[in-house]
């Protein structure tokens, strides 16, 4: 999403909503696109309902002028699930 960061309270807004969803928030990318604009990235992680509804509410803030959710869907937890997230790299 693209937000003005000089929003009255936007910036504190985005982050008192990222800590009420922390289960669900892995890692976010913040950059300077000028002097009025901040895009940030961030990576969700939850049911697909879920991560649509927090999205759009963040999405849907006064003073975020764009946003967009791309989903990748993942394999459902079992098991092996665990050996497969943390697998080795030659």
């Amino acid at each position: 999403y693209v937000y003005d960061h000089a929003a009255r309270e936007l910036s504190k807004r985005l982050v008192q909503n990222f800590h009420g969803h922390h289960e669900m928030s892995l890692a976010t990318l913040h950059v300077h696109l000028d002097n009025d604009s901040c895009m940030e990235v961030t990576v969700l992680k939850g049911g697909a309902r879920d991560v649509q509804h927090f999205a759009d509410h963040i999405i849907a803030e006064r003073g975020v002028r764009h946003g967009r959710v791309v989903m990748i869907p993942a394999e459902p937890d079992d098991d092996a699930g665990h050996e497969r997230m943390f697998h080795r790299h030659a």
